[in-house]
């Protein structure tokens, strides 16, 4: 009897840690250090400019997530915002400094979808871009890739490709 019991458990047990980790929670991901690296890609899959981001995020009392977002481009700019994200069972809003509105995403197993518009110039809504952000929780949970596709008037101009790591004590990536 108690063999079979641990036979059960030893079979049930994976499972439950494997479903317990499926699920994607950016709540948890980005709250804490995080540091990422990727690239602009042009519609042919060549990347035409790289960055590196690094990322600060903490819990609010209002079960919110903030965190501030500082990205460094290699033609040495650099790049702040803050986003604000409140997750309500499967669906998420999210508001950054950069961002025009709410934008608004839903999480299926691993994968969290976010769609807003980007203000590239806040004085000229005309240059406003569509972002579709796919953010992808990476098998160990400790990376996320981000596939994000620039659209404007509905055409695809580019896309982001990046990959989020957490950072462990120290400030070491712990990939």
């Amino acid at each position: 009897m108690r063999r079979a019991a641990l036979v059960l458990l030893a079979a049930v047990l994976p499972a439950l840690g494997a479903r317990a980790e499926a699920g994607f929670r950016p709540e948890a991901f980005f709250a804490g250090r995080t540091h990422s690296d990727g690239a602009f890609v042009d519609r042919d899959g060549r990347p035409e400019s790289r960055f590196m981001g690094d990322t600060s995020g903490r819990r609010e009392r209002d079960g919110a997530t903030v965190f501030d977002q500082v990205i460094r481009f290699d033609d040495g700019t650099t790049r702040s915002r803050r986003w604000r994200l409140v997750r309500t069972g499967d669906a998420v809003e999210a508001t950054a400094t950069d961002v025009d509105g709410v934008a608004r995403g839903r999480i299926a197993g691993r994968e969290l979808r976010l769609d807003y518009t980007v203000r590239t110039d806040p004085a000229n809504p005309l240059l406003d871009v569509d972002f579709e952000q796919h953010l992808t929780l990476e098998p160990g949970g400790r990376a996320v890739s981000n596939l994000s596709i620039i659209r404007k008037f509905g055409f695809t101009l580019r896309e982001v490709r990046e990959r989020f790591v957490k950072v462990g004590p120290g400030g070491r990536s712990s990939r």
